[in-house]
């Protein structure tokens, strides 16, 4: 009786999936698909709005409905450029070029449209005031402020008449992005950009430094050093400079010299500056602005807390005669 059960309930399993194979109650062709735009920016972009400066502001970035993976001979690894994907899967008439300003001292965010494009690849330019045009909450380019971000996405018109939004509202009614979280993963691809209102630095400027003081992690004074070097900008606000200890590691220890090439940094952030929190040994730093004195600037490099020296006190005279920023 059991084996006449068991064959019934064998029989009763097969024949679904017969039917289904045959049927074929869906298939993919039934299902829409649709196009992902791929940004970039341009060698003219800002990359940031300038806090007070947003009117000056300049956007340039490019579009297209292409993936350069860049796959390696394993199909997996990012490598040789051998392979392009077309990410325009159904025909697409007008790209629209969406932003979205989310207001920092609020959290509440608004949107607009900037431009379109309906050819690409294309590369587009768009000024600050676009941007305040484009969001009728943004009354005037000063209404952007510290902290505040810009994101720019694109809002896809098919030819077949079906719309892909760049943002759709949550259940708060606040817009969000509408791609799904996994594309910002994916090689080759931006799904979107975004600009930071930010203070502008500009102290990439040549200098004669002098070593006043330094002092080794032992208490014991290290001979002092001096030369000329240029703060290199890698963008704005942040800058390396040739040497951080200046000489002085090689004078104390013979070796270890933090240059140009290590993983320390200098941040300018509003005129509060600092330097990164460890260098590539594990050792910790600290800057501390000493005075500013028109052109003359004296900073305390200290590695107290962890740090492989005491401290070592520069002083930094600008060779364009221009002062400093009221650094702090």
């Amino acid at each position: 009786m059991k084996r006449i059960l068991y064959s019934f309930l064998l029989i009763a399993l097969i024949i679904p999936v017969s039917c289904v194979d045959e049927d074929k109650l869906f298939s993919l062709d039934d299902f829409p698909t649709g196009a992902l735009p791929n940004f970039g920016q341009g060698a003219n972009d800002d990359g940031f709005i300038g806090l007070g400066r947003a009117a000056d502001f300049n956007m340039e970035i490019t579009v297209d409905f292409s993936n350069n993976l860049q796959q390696g001979p394993d199909g997996k690894t990012q490598g040789s450029g051998r392979t392009t994907t077309n990410l325009e899967f159904s025909d697409v008439d007008v790209l629209d070029i969406d932003v979205m300003w989310t207001d920092a001292s609020t959290g509440q965010s608004y949107t607009g449209t900037i431009g379109s494009t309906s050819a690409w690849p294309a590369t587009l330019s768009f000024t600050g005031m676009d941007i305040v045009n484009a969001i009728p909450e943004l009354s005037s380019p000063d209404s952007l402020k510290l902290g505040d971000l810009i994101t720019v996405a694109g809002g896809v018109h098919f030819s077949d008449g079906r719309y892909s939004p760049a943002f759709i509202n949550n259940n708060a009614g606040q817009p969000i992005l509408a791609y799904s979280p996994s594309f910002f993963n994916h090689p080759g691809y931006t799904v979107l950009l975004q600009y930071a209102v930010n203070c502008v630095s500009e102290l990439g400027v040549e200098v004669d430094y002098e070593v006043l003081e330094a002092v080794d992690a032992y208490g014991a004074p290290v001979a002092p050093t001096s030369g000329t070097f240029t703060w290199v900008t890698n963008s704005n606000g942040n800058y390396s400079w040739q040497s951080y200890s200046f000489g002085t590691y090689q004078n104390a220890y013979g070796c270890c010299e933090q240059t140009a090439g290590s993983a320390l940094r200098i941040v300018d952030l509003c005129d509060d500056l600092s330097i990164s929190p460890a260098d590539g040994y594990g050792c910790a730093w600290e800057l501390i602005v000493d005075e500013v004195a028109g052109p003359v600037l004296t900073v305390t490099l200290s590695g107290a807390n962890g740090g492989c020296f005491d401290h070592v006190t520069v002083k930094m005279t600008r060779t364009d005669g221009q002062d400093w920023p009221a650094l702090y």
